[in-house]
């Protein structure tokens, strides 16, 4: 892994900063390494919270090429029980969320821009392209680089240079920043996709600013974490628990300890909407609350400078 220690969004220098520990998920399968000391930094400019550790390419490949299949199952059970089958094959393909979640962003689409407008439509690391809300677009890809298969309807692009530049009148690029090591690159490459003057994108990330109050800082907590470290029945008891105070309460609790996991960028709305800026767009709309499978920001952007479009209730 290579290191930071400015914000990967807007640049600007840390404001906090909190020890942790890579994931023993992560080090195992994506890292080839032991479980290793790492840090939660706070962008003192626009709040973004990142792990100063980031996946190179090479262990990204590792990581997401086979993303959810049977191999990144057992090795993730292995040292997260909790981290069931249902979850694994029923991220993104229950009805109920998915329903959800394509009525939120079809909604909020059509509430800043004209959807009429969006012919050729892609999602950028959608999965099977099965997040393309049904009433949006005419020509429907996904940019895929895992074996997910296509819905009907929709057709895979697996090679980026495939990807046509100015070719898309709506992109979205959804639950896909969290997981960038270079968040604000990605997004100036993402936006190059857009059709010049009426294309837009779509940005939507997990909210994910939980309380930190009771997370211990400085020296004395990183000692205490490479301790933990060496005793992986402790360590994968204390995840647990950590794990589940994070998700249920939004707070990581007394003794819990700050992971490195796949979502090394945590955003709020201020993080998310100046990545956009940086990355020289134009913010159309914000939006934030639960869209189906939890709390998430969306962002709508265009291209700065492009003629303003008008949205249909």
């Amino acid at each position: 892994m290579k290191t930071i220690h400015q914000c990967p969004c807007c640049g600007g220098a840390p404001s906090g900063q909190w020890p942790a520990l890579t994931a023993p998920f992560i080090a195992e399968y994506a890292l080839k390494l032991p479980v290793s000391l790492c840090s939660l930094l706070e962008c003192g400019g626009c709040g973004l919270r990142f792990f100063d550790h980031r996946f190179e390419e090479e262990e990204m490949q590792r990581l997401y090429s086979g993303y959810r299949g049977e191999a990144y199952f057992q090795a993730r059970h292995r040292h997260e029980p909790w981290y069931l089958r249902r979850h694994n094959d029923g991220t993104g393909h229950a009805p109920d969320v998915l329903a959800a979640r394509k009525a939120a962003t079809e909604a909020f689409l059509r509430r800043h821009a004209d959807a009429c407008l969006f012919s050729r439509v892609l999602d950028y690391g959608g999965d099977s392209g099965q997040f393309i809300p049904d009433g949006i677009g005419i020509e429907k890809h996904v940019f895929e680089l895992s074996d997910a298969v296509p819905i009907p309807g929709v057709r895979r692009i697996s090679d980026e240079s495939h990807l046509q530049e100015g070719g898309y009148d709506l992109v979205l690029l959804n639950h896909v920043l969290e997981h960038s090591a270079e968040p604000l690159e990605l997004l100036r490459s993402v936006a190059r996709l857009m059709a010049p003057g009426t294309g837009v994108l779509h940005v939507e990330v997990p909210l994910e600013q939980y309380n930190l109050a009771w997370v211990r800082q400085g020296p004395d907590q990183a000692r205490r974490l490479v301790a933990l470290a060496a005793r992986s029945t402790l360590l994968k008891w204390l995840d647990f628990y950590s794990t589940v105070f994070r998700v249920v309460m939004k707070t990581l609790p007394p003794f819990g300890f700050l992971k490195l996991h796949e979502h090394i960028n945590l955003f709020n709305e201020q993080a998310l909407a100046k990545a956009c800026e940086a990355a020289g767009l134009e913010i159309l709309a914000v939006d934030s609350g639960d869209r189906g499978a939890g709390a998430v920001v969306a962002v709508l952007a265009r291209h700065r400078g492009s003629p303003r479009i008008s949205g249909r209730a």
